[in-house]
């Protein structure tokens, strides 16, 4: 099968096609960069959450009370919590 015919559909097909993606030289180095920076970027999103709620005197369960509160929308029956607003 060509590579432009091949699809992900499905967990045989998704893992063929990632098991290709990772054959290619320096695509695993590559992988564990991106892996690495992503947890770096993670812990100081973690710290940033630890400040403001310290600074505003809440538990974590008030704090993410408040940012679903103020983040939720109404779409059609379905509530929405929208992602890139601040608490």
């Amino acid at each position: 099968m060509a590579e432009e015919e091949m699809t992900f559909v499905g967990p045989v097909a998704a893992s063929a096609k990632l098991d290709k993606l990772l054959a290619r030289p320096g695509m695993v180095e590559r992988v564990a960069e991106i892996r690495e920076q992503m947890a770096t970027v993670d812990r100081a999103y973690a710290q940033s959450l630890v400040a403001i709620r310290k600074a505003a005197d809440l538990t974590q369960v008030e704090l993410a009370s408040r940012w679903v509160s103020r983040n939720q929308r109404s779409v059609g029956s379905r509530s929405v919590t929208t992602c890139c607003s601040p608490p």
